[in-house]
């Protein structure tokens, strides 16, 4: 029996370091080539970054900066479901 995926708290942006940021920009790159660092340095220490990571691998969004990864490549969504100890989906490698 596998284990229940988990969900983010209930009103979680709430308590988001993004909510009302002086530069939202930060977190919707204009380049794919944007690393985004300033953002992911404000999600590194956010409190809440586990709860803005689950809802984005479970809403699968695919824009902008989630947790301090890229939600719009592949790669740094694979590495945000390590981050968040989750498996791949179903069919993926």
């Amino acid at each position: 029996m596998t284990a229940p995926t988990p969900r983010p708290r209930p009103e979680w942006e709430q308590d988001a370091a993004c909510g009302g940021h002086a530069h939202p920009e930060w977190w919707f790159p204009a380049s794919p080539n944007d690393p985004a660092i300033d953002a992911t340095i404000v999600c590194i220490g956010c409190k809440v970054r586990r709860d803005c990571g689950l809802d984005a691998v479970l809403s699968d969004k695919r824009f902008g900066v989630r947790a301090g990864y890229r939600t719009d490549k592949t790669r740094s969504r694979r590495e945000l479901r390590r981050y968040l100890n989750l498996p791949e989906p179903e069919g993926k490698s």
